[in-house]
């Protein structure tokens, strides 16, 4: 899980949850 940018974009829920 490499969510270090996209955590402070409004497009980190959606990836979080496609990345699931």
């Amino acid at each position: 899980m490499c969510v270090s940018s996209d955590r402070s974009g409004p497009l980190a829920n959606v990836k979080l949850d496609g990345w699931k």
